[in-house]
């Protein structure tokens, strides 16, 4: 038997045979729901729902099951997806997208010294490319 159905089955027993609470029991229902749907939305590469997902979860039960390194994945993918994304833009020369995307990765990792630099860095080329576009008008 999985963890999870044990989980499962342990809640109805003790709903049924000790008198345990429903709210008990819907509890731990809850926690299962939003591991297996935090994990499938991780599976699926669809990081921000799991993050968001996870998180609940690791507010709820911290120490369910592998969680928190569930959570530490779906948080570090999301941080290289949109660290990649900014690049991406950069380099097609789309710089306030790839400032908006570089200050995504600060709101998860507020110390990522790449995307802080690279903000830095295409602050002042627009800043640059703005003082131009007024000279010449």
């Amino acid at each position: 038997m999985t963890p999870q159905k044990s989980i499962l089955v342990s809640s109805f027993l003790a709903v049924l045979f000790v008198g345990g609470s429903i709210a008990w029991a819907q509890d731990d229902l809850n926690k299962v729901a939003l591991y297996r749907q935090g994990k499938s939305l991780l599976d699926q590469q669809k990081y921000e729902d799991s993050y968001r997902t996870l998180a609940q979860l690791v507010r709820l039960a911290p120490n369910y099951e592998d969680s928190n390194s569930l959570l530490w994945q779906a948080r570090t993918r999301l941080i290289q997806r949109h660290y990649s994304e900014g690049l991406r833009f950069y380099r097609e020369e789309k710089l306030e997208e790839a400032i908006a995307q570089w200050r995504t990765v600060l709101e998860y990792d507020p110390q990522h010294a790449e995307a802080k630099r690279n903000i830095e860095r295409a602050e002042r080329l627009l800043k640059g490319l703005q003082q131009r576009q007024q000279r010449r008008q």
